[in-house]
Order: structure tokens, then sequence, then C-alpha cells
């Protein structure tokens, strides 16, 4: 390998680096997203760049960057080449009219193994492209570890939650936690409300819930 391709290797190597870090900066999804197109133009001295993230079967949840409105039209498309990437889970080029050059790559968020979490898409990517993945890997690592927070944060809510009208029940009603606990979820289970909810209800009202 020659001098000059070593250093451009390791100067892309360094702008990685970066780009992982400022990732991790972003304060949630939507944050994130912003960031993750912001960044990508950059890198791939990209005009149009957007990222999306993924619901269901693996359609479109949001989406940021200049290219959002051409993502939402690729992805109302079933056969496009967005669908196409995720199906294939592999980076896919395909010709776009809305591109500057011409072309469109799609690249999943795949957090490592797995299904993807999200497309990164560039309109007009230049000569960086063959990084393409593991700038995708950065993003799609970041939003999983967003996701996690997220649940866990709204876990340890819940959790407060039961645990503070379980106390309210005890006193209430001079019963004990075991007694209190059984009289939540045969509430919950009746009316299939989640224990969480019934908690909040039962915090809200001073009492218990009186549910339809």
């Amino acid at each position: 390998m020659r001098s000059d391709d070593k250093q451009g290797v390791h100067r892309e190597a360094a702008e990685l680096a970066e780009v992982a870090v400022r990732l991790q900066t972003a304060r949630d999804t939507g944050d994130l997203l912003t960031v993750s197109a912001e960044l990508a133009q950059t890198f791939f001295a990209c005009p149009f760049a957007g990222v999306a993230t993924l619901g269901r079967a693996s359609t479109l949840l949001d989406v940021a960057g200049p290219a959002a409105e051409l993502i939402r039209g690729e992805a109302a498309v079933p056969d496009s080449a967005w669908h196409q990437a995720l199906a294939g889970n592999e980076p896919t080029v395909a010709g776009h009219p809305g591109s500057p050059d011409g072309q469109v790559t799609h690249v999943p968020l795949i957090p490592g193994r797995g299904r993807a979490v999200g497309v990164l898409s560039l309109y007009g990517a230049g000569a960086k492209l063959t990084y393409g993945r593991a700038f995708a890997t950065h993003v799609a690592v970041a939003m999983e570890s967003l996701r996690y927070q997220d649940k866990l944060h709204r876990s340890m809510d819940a959790h407060r939650v039961v645990s503070s009208s379980l106390g309210m029940l005890m006193e209430r009603y001079n019963i004990d936690a075991r007694e209190a606990y059984d009289v939540l979820s045969g509430i919950s289970l009746e009316h299939n409300v989640k224990l969480p909810e019934i908690a909040r209800r039962v915090i809200e009202d001073r009492n218990l819930p009186v549910t339809g």
C-alpha cells in the first residue's frame, strides 16, 4: 500500500471515530436522526442524505435529513431500492432521478447481527461510499443504545409507580404488600389494563380506580 493510501485510510478511520463519538451525544432518537444525516452529508460529501428508523415489518417510522421527502417517496413504493436494501439486508445502489448524480445508495442500519433498525440513504454520495457500512453500523449502535436507555427508564418509572401505589393501598386498607399486589393485579387482569396504568390511577385518585 502506498504511503498516500495509508494516510487516506488513517484519515478515514479518524473521521469515523469522530462520527462515533458525536453520535453518542444525541439526546434522543429524533436528535440522533438529525445528527446522523448532518454527519453523513459531511463525511460522504453528499448533498442529499437522510436517516430513517423502522417500525414493525420494516415500515418507515421516522426520518430526518435533506433527503427525508425522497426517502418517504421510496418507502411508499413496495418494490423500490429502499425496500430491496431491507429485504437483502445489504447496501443497495440504484438509479434515482432526484439524486444529483442520478444514483442513490441505501444502507441498512444493523447493530451487529439481526434485522435492520433503520436505513441510511445517500443521494449523490461521492467517493467515500466504501465506508458506508462502517458509518451505518455506528449509527445503528447509537440508535440501539438510545432505545435500550429509553426502555430502561420506562421500566424504572413503572416500577416506582407500582411501588408507590402498593404503599398507598397498604396504608389505606391496612393490608400487606402481597395483598396489595393481588388487588392491583386482579384489577389489571379483569379489565385488561396494564399494571402500571392501574397503579397510576390509584395514585391519582388516592383510591382504587373505577374502570369502565
